[in-house]
């Protein structure tokens, strides 16, 4: 398997292993918060909406309003594609030279998860 097939295969494992991880509280305070998802969908087997709305439910059993939702940008990840390297030897009649050519691309993309600010429903919600 070449270097480049090898870094795609990783790539399309980064979002089965960031499955791991669940909903979480990035801030909380009295009256609400901000929780984070990895993506914003509820598909089998990871049901990150879902696993979102029960911690929801939790932090706040009298009832919730989400006042946002946003795709949030955690960071960057690189990666990089090593072409197959060529070789040529030339001989001549005094001397032999190999030269060798790789072909790199690299490429920057965007580390994102899905945030939902939340506060408390109040009597006034109602």
């Amino acid at each position: 398997m070449s270097r480049k097939h090898v870094a795609w295969l990783l790539a399309g494992l980064l979002p089965i292993s960031a499955g791991c991880q669940s909903a979480r509280i990035v801030t909380k305070s009295e009256d609400g918060g901000v929780i984070a998802i990895p993506a914003n969908n509820d598909m089998w087997p990871f049901h990150y909406r879902t696993k979102a709305e029960e911690l929801l439910a939790r932090e706040c059993p009298e009832g919730y309003v989400i006042e946002l939702e946003e795709e949030y940008v955690t960071g960057q990840a690189t990666a990089t594609d090593v072409e197959d390297t060529s070789r040529t030897q030339q001989i001549t009649k005094n001397a032999s030279v190999t030269l060798n050519s790789t072909q790199t691309n690299t490429t920057t993309s965007n580390v994102t998860e899905w945030r939902i600010h939340y506060r408390k429903k109040t009597p006034e919600d109602e």
